[in-house]
Formats: structure tokens, C-alpha cells, sequence
């Protein structure tokens, strides 16, 4: 796992600065895993009971809480990349999966593979409900409501293909968002 510059603060508000390794964990874990290092000696393992956000220069990871990201799979927290905040606040987070594929031909055997997913969470300032947006459903039922009274940019997503508008999520985000800091 590659090893970046960045801090977090403590539960006592402490700033510690070193090196931070990130391991995405499988939602039956204890979430995102942590690895601080100062120099080349490893310090401490960390996760969300140690801390509540920390800081990969340029990017900013914060812990989210009480969110599912299929209707099977919950989380009660974890740490999400902040991508954008607002009238909607943006995150990206991403677990650990695992996928099974077939053996060699003629063998009972089964191969697992580690995958990675990303899925987009977004919060209504204000709210402290986190919703996934990974299907069309989730898209119109849960996005297209929040950006109704931007009508032009409302227009532009309902008539894309979901796939593609949820791959777009970021930029839509970011345009309501400066939306709404000139239309308050």
C-alpha cells in the first residue's frame, strides 16, 4: 500500500503529521484502516474510534456515519473523501470487495479476487442522513428532488442516461452548488 503525506487530529484535538497508509476493509470489518507513520517506523494503527477526519494533501477525508450503499450492505460509519461541499456536500467512499470466478477447466476449485468500489454519498446541508446515488433510482428519487429549483441543471441530468449521470455526479454537484451560493 502506498504511503502519503498528511495529519489527522486526535479525539483530543491533537495534530499529528507523518505518513498515512489507507486500507480499504469489507463492510463486515471494523471500516477504513489506518497506518500512520513518522519517517519509516510505523507508530499506530488507526480507524474512526482514533479520529474523525485526516488529510491526504490535497484531499480531505471525513467520517460519515449511518449510510447504506446497497439495501443489503450498511454501514454505521466510515471515512469517505470529501469531494465537495454546499447546499449538497459530496463524498466519494470506497470499500473492499470480493468477487469469485471459476477454477481451472474441469476443477472444483474457486478463485477469489480483492476488488475495489466506489460510490458516490451525498448530504443536504443540514441533514445528517447520507444517501447513496448508484441507480436510477437513487438518482431520481433521492439527487433530482435536492436540484429541482435549478431548473437548467435539472433539465440536463434527467434527460442523460443514469449511468452516465451519476458518473457525472461531481460536476452536477459542484454547479448546484455555486447555484446556490449566487442564488441564495
Amino acid at each position: 500500500m502506498p504511503r502519503f503525506e498528511g495529519y489527522y487530529w486526535d479525539l483530543k484535538g491533537k495534530k499529528h503529521t507523518g505518513l498515512i497508509e489507507v486500507n480499504y476493509t469489507r463492510p463486515s470489518g471494523i471500516g477504513t484502516k489506518i497506518k500512520f507513520y513518522v519517517g519509516n517506523n510505523k507508530v499506530e494503527r488507526l480507524n474512526k474510534k482514533d479520529m474523525s477526519s485526516f488529510i491526504i494533501a490535497p484531499d480531505s477525508f471525513a467520517l460519515v456515519t449511518n449510510f447504506l450503499v446497497t439495501p443489503l450492505i450498511k454501514y454505521n460509519s466510515d471515512f469517505a473523501k470529501v469531494l465537495d461541499t454546499g447546499a449538497i456536500h459530496l463524498y466519494l467512499h470506497k470499500r473492499r470487495a470480493q468477487q469469485t470466478g471459476g477454477g481451472p477447466t474441469g476443477s472444483s476449485e474457486r478463485t477469489y479476487y480483492a476488488i475495489f468500489l466506489e460510490e458516490y454519498l451525498i448530504r443536504e446541508k443540514g441533514s445528517s442522513y447520507y444517501s447513496c446515488i448508484r441507480s436510477k433510482k437513487t438518482l431520481q428519487d433521492i439527487f433530482l428532488p435536492l436540484i429541482a429549483d435549478y431548473s437548467e441543471l435539472y433539465k440536463s441530468v434527467i434527460t442523460m442516461k443514469p449511468k452516465d449521470a451519476i458518473e457525472l455526479l461531481p460536476k452536477f454537484v459542484k454547479e448546484y452548488n455555486q447555484y446556490k451560493r449566487e442564488n441564495p
